[in-house]
């Protein structure tokens, strides 16, 4: 957020924090569209739990387990379902990660991070792949990202 002030020859601005609500918005934002790179979207569940940890009703921990509980009940045999959960439960973890700040730019960080965003959703999270892979991605007109071969994946990084 920003005050603009008079200045004779330039406007000046006052940096302000932005509200808890508008960088809660933010991250959701970010994490939510970071999933819909990959085709995912958010649960309409998920869309009336966001707006509750967006208004402070309801904190990024007890909103996990909601959806938890809430998948607990549903049919994982179903692809949407299972798209979903994925969305809303990476989504959930990205937000925490931004809000707590605690990035480090290391090969272990990175894949704790994975381990982390994709623990329950993938048996091989935290872990680099052992294959090459290829996907085809909708926002790059179903061509690929250039993934490094796996066995330089350390080495790339």
């Amino acid at each position: 957020m920003e005050k603009e002030y008079d200045g004779e020859l330039n406007s000046y601005y006052e940096i302000r924090e932005p509200d808890i609500q508008y960088k809660k918005q933010l991250y959701w934002n970010l994490a939510i569209g970071l999933q819909k790179v990959d085709n995912l979207n958010p649960s309409k569940y998920m869309e009336t739990l966001v707006k509750k940890n967006i208004n402070g009703e309801i904190n990024n921990k007890t909103l996990e387990e909601m959806l938890k509980k809430y998948y607990e009940t549903q049919d994982l045999e179903q692809k949407e379902i299972l798209n979903e959960k994925e969305c809303d439960l990476v989504s959930t973890r990205i937000v925490d990660l931004l809000e707590n700040n605690e990035f480090e730019l290391s090969v272990d960080y990175i894949k704790k991070i994975h381990k982390y965003l994709f623990k329950d959703i993938y048996d091989f999270n935290g872990e680099f792949r052992i294959v090459d892979i290829f996907k085809h991605e909708p926002i790059l007109n179903e061509e690929t990202v250039i993934y490094s071969s796996y066995d330089t994946i350390l080495k790339s990084l």
